[in-house]
Formats: C-alpha cells, structure tokens, sequence
C-alpha cells in the first residue's frame, strides 16, 4: 500500500511488462533513454518482470533454455535493471510470482522458498507489493497499481474510485478518463517490452493484435504513454 519510504511522485515511471530473459533487444537502452531525457523521480514496474517460460504451468518451447540457464539470464537481466534504476517497485504478477506459484502446486512449505530479492540478487531497494496506492498532488486523488484487475481499466477505475495503472495486457497501451461530474479520473495500460519475434511469444503469433512497447510516465499526476517505437526491422528507432 502507502508503505513507509517516502518517494517523490513528481515524475513516475511506469514500466510495462518485461519478462526477462526474453524482452526486446532494444529494451534496455530505451530504458536508459527515458531515464537520461525525463529523470523520472520514482519508478514502479507493473510486474511480469520475468517470463518464468521454462517453468510455467504451460508446455515449453523445446528450443528454448532449460530453467536453469534461463533462471541465470533473467538473475543478469535483473541486476542490469538495478544498475539502471537502483531504486524500484514492483507489483506482484502471475509470471513474476510463477516459482511461489510452482512451491504451492507441488506443497512445499513457504519457508523453503526464496523471496524475489533473494532469488534475483538484488538489494533492498527492490521491493515488491501486491498492489501500490499512490498519492497524488490534488487533494484525496489516489492512483492505484496492479498488475491486472480485469481487462476494462475504466471498470477497474470506477468501481475503485482511483485513478488506475496496470499491466498483464501487451495489446493495450493507453490512457482513458471518465468524470464523475465532480471528479476526473484515468485508466491506463502500460504496455510491454516483449519480443514477438522471440519462441516465448509464439502462441500469440496468429493474433492480429500484437504487443504494444513502452510505458506510462506521470507528471504531476498527468500520465502519458512512452511508446518504443520499432522501425520495419523490429529495431527501436531511438525515440521516447
């Protein structure tokens, strides 16, 4: 929720759904790109952080790494990232929490598994959350985070009465409002940073629909999307 550490929330970066060790390939230079150009105040990645293909519910692709060298891609993925953000948020997600998930299914009691900082290496300034309730700058204005309460972000939206912020849905990127007639409020997809050309994504390679890369930055409590655009090549075309 609110939590204890102070955070300025002057500028928030969103980051879409990564799942590493397989994001685009251009994904951590956009990163740092935004970083340079907006010195976002506080970041929150609205979960999937990692794919957790090799040890899903769902039948591998056998031309993929095994759990163990993808586990080591996704551990050097992740340390990057607090190379690039020291200091990150996360949301609870159903690939991130996949190993807890696993430890359940298969009864293994929680004290034998590892949390996510200790499994990623990562220090104490990584810290993940269910959810995340964020105080904005107008009086009362909250904006909630979560990984995915439902496909219609301004259902979410109305029934919390909140602004919203989710992930989970690579084919949504966007920024929704609805009035109250008293209050103004947005729902907002984040978006992705997925490879589509990658065998981790191959069940969605019929859809017309494809993923959508990028995020949301809030400034002052106004959201707008941070699109990574791809040129024909499947490149990033160095805007953000």
């Amino acid at each position: 929720m609110f939590g204890k550490k102070k955070f300025d929330n002057s500028c928030i970066f969103f980051i879409g759904d990564l799942h590493y060790p397989y994001e685009h390939r251009d994904t951590e230079a956009f990163l740092k790109a935004v970083k340079k150009k907006y010195k976002p105040t506080r970041i929150v990645q609205v979960g999937d952080e990692v794919d957790g293909h090799a040890w899903s519910y769902h039948d591998a692709e056998p031309d993929l790494d095994g759990p163990g060298p993808e586990f080591k891609a996704a551990k050097r993925k992740m340390q990057n990232l607090q190379d690039i953000f020291p200091v990150i948020q996360f949301v609870e997600s159903n690939h991130g929490s996949l190993h807890i998930r696993k430890s359940k299914t298969h009864g293994i009691p929680s004290g034998f598994v590892r949390s996510y900082r200790e499994a990623w290496g990562v220090s104490e300034n990584f810290s993940w959350h269910f959810e995340l309730l964020i105080k904005g700058p107008e009086k009362n204005k909250i904006t909630y985070v979560h990984h995915s309460r439902g496909a219609n972000v301004l259902q979410v939206s109305s029934m919390l009465g909140m602004n919203v912020v989710q992930g989970h849905h690579h084919q949504k990127q966007c920024v929704q409002y609805w009035t109250s007639g008293f209050q103004t409020y947005f729902g907002a997809f984040t978006g992705c940073f997925v490879d589509i050309e990658c065998l981790s994504q191959a069940y969605g390679k019929n859809n017309l629909k494809k993923p959508l890369l990028g995020g949301i930055l809030m400034v002052d409590g106004v959201p707008r999307i941070l699109r990574m655009n791809l040129k024909p090549n499947n490149r990033w075309d160095n805007r953000c």
